[in-house]
């Protein structure tokens, strides 16, 4: 793995840390600026994205998962990996 692929993976997982918030926000700001119909497009595409970025997060974790398992064997990380993926998994079937 080289520098280029760690540096995709963890873009990866930040692009989630940021886009949820803000998605939030702005399906929050449609709801309280728009009229009805306005409101729930917003809405419905700021959940698509939403998707689309919790995707992403977990095609980044698989991905550093996978190449750094046998690295770090030693730290019980697959119990933390875990965890991680539930609360992502959560959070899709939340919506």
């Amino acid at each position: 793995m080289k520098r280029k692929h760690l540096l995709f993976m963890y873009y990866m997982l930040e692009q989630f840390t940021l886009a949820t918030p803000v998605l939030a926000i702005l399906a929050m700001w449609g709801f309280i600026a728009l009229a009805g119909r306005e409101a729930r497009k917003l809405y419905s595409i700021c959940e698509v994205l939403k998707l689309l970025s919790t995707t992403f997060a977990l095609w980044g974790l698989f991905s550093l998962y996978r190449c750094t398992h046998d690295a770090l064997e030693g730290w019980n990380t697959t119990k933390k990996f875990v965890a991680i993926k539930l609360v992502l998994i959560l959070n899709i079937y939340q919506g």
